[in-house]
């Protein structure tokens, strides 16, 4: 296996342990999907309202994170979850966040 691969292969699984890692850190936060729609993780923030998590180990500018932010806003849109919640927050939150607790 070329070493590329392997730095890949790391980087993914790197990727899913974050995912997991920062859903634990969101009580009742859990992985949500449906055909063409995934979000690392959604919470109810308020009744009949919820917070999308996204979880990224790469790091994020700020105009990225803006970026993906509104992409997360037009896919909770098109959800079936938006026609039971409305949308109350996005957080984006990439490697760097493991600093800030």
């Amino acid at each position: 296996m070329k070493s590329r691969d392997k730095s890949q292969i790391l980087s993914q699984h790197a990727g899913y342990v974050f995912e997991d890692y920062v859903r634990e850190q969101f009580a009742g936060a859990l992985r949500y999907w449906e055909p063409g729609i995934k979000f690392d993780g959604v919470v109810e923030s308020a009744p009949k309202a919820v917070t999308i998590i996204e979880a990224k180990w790469g790091r994020y500018n700020t105009r990225e994170k803006n970026t993906l932010q509104q992409f997360i806003k037009d896919k909770f849109a098109a959800s079936s979850l938006a026609s039971r919640y409305t949308l109350g927050h996005v957080k984006i939150l990439d490697r760097d966040w493991l600093g800030h607790e």
